[in-house]
């Protein structure tokens, strides 16, 4: 058998054909600046398995044999010699820089192959056949021989495919043992099974194409037409038919392809499997890439399984729970079809069979990974051709169909989504990728208010994908979505009778079940409260005893479902700064590297008016108190971001302070130096802050301000070319960080302090978002994207509880929160004159010294009119309107505001600057200048 070695000295000239790519240079950066921060050797093999969709035991790295014994040793070295013979390693080049849909070998080559293969396993004591199944393309007594013969975990497999796999729709599909165990409920009710006679629109709109791409599977042999109907269906199934719709697929630039949708026959609802698949991910390449070693160059073969999910036949007896009806013809299909939930497993399990044996085959160093159909390998590039040309032979012999048009070998390659330069360690969008986005990205940064729901579901799901790599753009996702997640608060007056009506369709979840036309009420929306008294239960009091108005209940609905979104400016400037790393084609390293020795830790602390952050760190695993690195800065509103203080105390956001601390101690530690290109270094920190930690692994939150601290860290970790992994530490083992944030700063040393500006890391994301795309975060809270002037009527009174009576009132809302939930109205708390709107850093300037000192303003729901579509003669008659109220006895001690809020331009003084109407009750004044506001 050839060795590593003598592999590598065979195919050296094979080597430039590659394009391999190396550079001392970036890693002998690497190595110095991880000696800095105490970085130790780089192990040989992943502590634990790397999931390479072979299951969970099963590893993708190969850097050094996993297996006991080399049990395929003389069938590799004989598979090598048949391809270096047959001149194919040179065939599988020039296949590579001219791609067609040609097989690679010729059938007198597979035919030969496939002998080899069974000598082999004969000389074994595994004799077998060449046989080939109906309806499939294995070799599956093969297959039983070479799992036998390498003792493989899933030696049931085989014996499955022949006889046709279960569904899990008639009893669960059990656990292989291969992945993790599930637990599950069994529903043995098929009641809901259902029969649809026509496929989806996009199956509709082109029926004869439908019936065509039918056709062909029924000629490849994945499917049958039943001539007799639904009554041979039934005649042969019984109760177990169900029939799904067919639709049609069709990328830009790729043949169409026929979908079918099993949900809609209730058939995939009712699929039970009993574990879960566990596949690879960019991850799982980035953890193998940090294995290898600085500088090495690799190649890659990248395949495809033709038509995966249509080779694993189902049991004759739930083969009626894959019927479809096209133009009136009924098929069913004997295989698994794409679109049904059984056929991802099945495939996933028949892909992990191979890839355990593919890794036993190869041997020498190499990576191997498959995402359900998408095969990757990794070789050192010297070895590359030669390995990569025996691996394919081998899948054929076993019969494997391959995509010939797609299998590429060399250093540049695109799986599961990505672009990957294995020469210089490192990964990109591809081209249709970023072009996608781009245009998805450009219509959420228009001038447009509004745009579909279903574009920014479609953005989102993007760019969710997109941050598995750039993982510090994550943060920003959570402005999107505020888009998404957000209801349109709905009111509707309802009857006695249609109240009623209502409970009996509300679900446990408080959401309508079905639609009450009677009152215009559908179904998907959420009760959120009954008479301006928010519901969480079916037994909230407000439920049982409504109060009853003149025959009416008046209700608060929550409608997650409307087709067009509202933009705003934190969504905006979320979707610019997407786009902008798109458009420049970020770079994601392949390569992560980790410190093994040295500590780091950070705190925070917060009072009412005042916080600290303080932290420390040690590059030595010999951790003393004197010789640390550490910083410590007291911190004021006056020092801070105004977004960071808009709460009553600086305490309520202690979660945001330690993240604070974490990303003053992060910048602390790296300083401004960057990681040489195609290496990201991860520091883990302490914090006793378990929420932060938490988030800050995530990456994301929803909750402001922290999600404001997440961006400014994965800027700085973008910056710094860094990934920050917080680790939770209970506050009593975390007593020097706390001593820091408190500026308690006995034994150490004030040589090794650093100094840390916190407003300006915390701003730095933002730094040129005032000069051309709006306000940093927080600071558009009050400022409306919908309309350029706004009317709004306060009602501050001394009461707990005020009725409005006749009161029209026009509410605002933050533009990102949307019309809903307790946004709606006007929340205040006891406050001083002068002092601000709600505790609104932004809203500053709005004087209340003619106000009453008050404890509560009462939100109206029911007698509330909310106008949500105004514009400026609208406005006008609301003035008018409000004039003309005749205030009932009960209201005469309130003082009412009227104050109306404008967009100035972005070079005419500070948008958050409103106007202030004042006047003895509702008497108001007219709009003035500038000069004239000031000198009020």
């Amino acid at each position: 058998m050839l060795d590593q070695r003598e592999l590598e000295l065979s195919c050296v000239p094979q080597a430039a054909e590659l394009g391999a790519v190396t550079s001392s240079a970036p890693a002998a950066t690497a190595v110095a600046r991880l000696d800095s921060v105490g970085r130790g050797a780089i192990a040989p093999r992943a502590e634990f398995p790397i999931p390479d969709g072979g299951g969970c035991a099963s590893s993708a790295d190969w850097l050094a044999p996993r297996g006991a014994r080399d049990l395929l040793r003389d069938l590799r070295n004989q598979f090598q010699a048949l391809v270096v013979s047959w001149g194919a390693v040179g065939r599988l080049q020039k296949h590579s820089r001219e791609p067609s849909d040609e097989m690679l070998f010729s059938a007198m080559e597979v035919s030969e192959a496939r002998q080899t293969l069974l000598t082999f396993l004969a000389s074994k004591g595994f004799a077998c056949s060449d046989m080939v199944s109906p309806h499939q393309p294995f070799l599956l007594d093969v297959w039983s021989a070479l799992g036998a013969y390498c003792n493989d975990v899933d030696s049931s497999l085989p014996p499955l495919l022949v006889q046709g796999v279960p569904t899990g729709v008639v009893e669960p599909i059990p656990a292989s043992g291969i992945w993790e165990p599930v637990c599950t409920e069994v529903d043995s009710q098929l009641d809901d099974l259902s029969i649809h006679v026509q496929p989806w629109r996009s199956g509709l709109d082109r029926e004869d194409l439908t019936l065509d791409l039918m056709l062909k599977d029924v000629a490849a042999g994945h499917a049958f037409e039943l001539l007799g109907g639904e009554a041979e269906a039934k005649l042969r199934w019984g109760d177990l038919v169900a029939a799904g719709k067919l639709g049609i697929a069709q990328p830009p630039g790729k043949k169409p392809r026929l979908i079918g949708d099993g949900t809609v026959s209730g058939a995939n609802s009712r699929c039970v499997i009993e574990e879960k698949v566990r596949l690879p991910t960019f991850e799982s390449v980035q953890r193998f890439m940090s294995l290898t070693q600085p500088g090495e160059c690799w190649g890659a073969l990248n395949f495809d399984v033709r038509g995966a999910h249509k080779l694993v036949k189902v049991a004759p007896a739930e083969q009626g729970l894959s019927c479809f009806v096209v133009k009136g013809r009924w098929f069913a299909y004997r295989s698994c079809y794409f679109g049904c939930r059984w056929a991802a497993y099945w495939f996933s399990r028949v892909g992990a069979f191979l890839v355990r044996h593919c890794h036993q085959f190869l041997w020498v160093k190499h990576g191997f990974f498959l995402y359900v159909d998408d095969g990757l390998a990794l070789f050192p590039a010297g070895v590359c051709p030669l390995l990569a040309t025996s691996l394919l032979l081998f899948l054929v012999a076993l019969g494997v169909p391959l995509s010939w048009e797609k299998v590429r070998v060399g250093h540049l390659q695109s799986w599961i989504g990505w672009s990957f330069d294995w020469g210089l360690g490192q990964a990109e969008l591809p081209d249709n990728k970023r072009q996608m986005l781009v245009g998805l990205l450009q219509d959420l940064t228009s001038v447009r208010r509004k745009v579909p729901r279903k574009h920014v579901e479609r953005c989102v799901g993007l760019l969710v994908w997109f941050c598995g790599g750039a993982y510090w753009l994550k943060p920003w996702l959570q402005s999107l979505y505020q888009l998404l997640f957000k209801p349109v608060c709905v009111f509707r007056s309802l009857s006695t009778g249609q109240f009623g009506a209502l409970l009996a369709k509300l679900t446990d979840g408080l959401y309508v079940s079905q639609d009450l036309r009677d009152c215009d009420v559908l179904r998907g929306w959420k009760l959120h409260s009954v008479w301006n008294c928010p519901v969480s239960t079916l037994d909230s009091e407000p439920l049982r005893t409504p109060r009853v108005r003149q025959g009416s209940i008046s209700c608060v609905f929550y409608d997650y479902s409307q087709d067009m979104v509202p933009r705003n400016r934190a969504s905006t400037w979320a979707a610019q700064f997407f786009l902008c790393a798109v458009e420049r084609q970020v770079k994601i390293p392949l390569r992560v590297l980790e410190p093994d020795r040295g500590q780091a830790a950070a705190d925070a602390f917060a009072t009412q008016h005042h916080a600290g952050v303080g932290g420390w760190w040690c590059p030595s695993a010999d951790v003393r108190k004197s010789e640390v690195s550490w910083f410590s800065e007291q911190l004021v509103p006056a020092s801070l971001p105004a977004w960071l203080c808009a709460k009553a105390t600086l305490q309520q956001d202690i979660a945001s302070f330690e993240g604070v601390a974490q990303l003053c101690l992060l910048v602390a530690r790296t300083g401004c130096e960057d990681t040489p290109g195609g290496y990201t270094l991860r520091l883990r920190q302490l914090c006793d802050n378990s929420g932060t930690a938490a988030s800050a692994r995530k990456k994301l939150t929803m909750q402001a301000p922290l999600c404001y601290v997440l961006q400014a860290i994965g800027f700085h970790c973008c910056a710094l070319g860094v990934c920050l992994d917080p680790q939770y530490v209970a506050g009593v083992r975390n007593e020097w960080a706390d001593d820091l944030s408190r500026n308690r700063l006995e034994g150490f040393n004030p040589a090794r302090r650093v100094r840390i500006n916190a407003r300006t890391l915390l701003e730095a994301p933002w730094k040129d978002f005032e000069q051309g795309c709006g306000n940093p975060p927080g600071q558009d809270g009050w400022q409306w994207n919908v309309f350029d002037l706004f009317v709004v009527v306060f009602s501050v009174a001394d009461e707990e509880r005020v009725d409005f009576g006749v009161i029209l009132i026009c509410v605002f809302r933050r533009p990102e929160e949307g019309f809903g939930g307790d946004e709606l109205g006007i929340k205040m708390g006891k406050r001083e004159a002068g002092g601000g709107l709600g505790g609104h850093p932004a809203c500053t300037e709005v004087c209340f010294s003619t106000l009453l000192s008050f404890r509560k303003v009462f939100e109206s729901f029911g007698m509330l009119r909310l106008l949500s579509t105004l514009d400026s003669k609208g406005l006008g008659r609301i003035v008018r309107l409000v004039r003309m109220v005749r205030l009932i006895p009960a209201l005469k001690s309130m003082v009412y505001l009227i104050l109306v809020f404008e967009e100035l331009p972005v070079d005419g003084g500070s948008p958050d600057h409103p106007h202030v109407l004042r006047g003895s009750g509702l008497e108001s004044q007219s709009r003035k200048t500038k000069t004239e506001r000031d000198g009020t």
